[in-house]
């Protein structure tokens, strides 16, 4: 919980302590106060709305980035051709030096247990569901 509060409350009080040429740390409580206070005002309901509008600029933003990258260096070709042979095989062999397939099979799984089932910003938010 600690880490995610922390990094959010930081990027919240860089940009509005930016767009508003306000001092950072007041910034950073106006971040914090203004959250609670749209939280329980507005309850989960407030919260997954919210989501699911940055969900859609996130999806978009990514959309639009990899599009622009890849046209400014020829495309999906031009990107392959200027990288190494094999750098985009994520499946290498088990003796590969730097990247063996099975530290991907069982880091990806324990990530993912962690992220999914014991992560207090991902549980919270399936326990506050509505039943059907």
């Amino acid at each position: 919980m600690l880490t995610k509060i922390s990094v959010t409350v930081y990027a919240g009080g860089i940009v509005i302590s930016s767009i508003l040429h306000i001092d950072f740390w007041f910034g950073a409580l106006m971040t914090v106060i203004l959250t609670g206070v749209y939280t329980i005002l507005g309850g989960m309901r407030a919260v997954v709305y919210t989501e699911a509008l940055q969900t859609m600029v996130l999806v978009i933003g990514a959309g639009t980035l990899t599009f622009i990258g890849l046209n400014s260096v020829g495309g999906w070709e031009g990107m392959k051709g200027s990288l190494e042979p094999g750098y985009l095989n994520m499946w290498r062999p088990a003796t590969d030096p730097d990247f063996p397939w099975p530290s991907l099979v069982i880091t990806s799984t324990v990530v993912g247990i962690w992220y999914w089932c014991t992560d207090q910003y991902i549980v919270q938010r399936v326990l506050a569901a509505k039943k059907y």
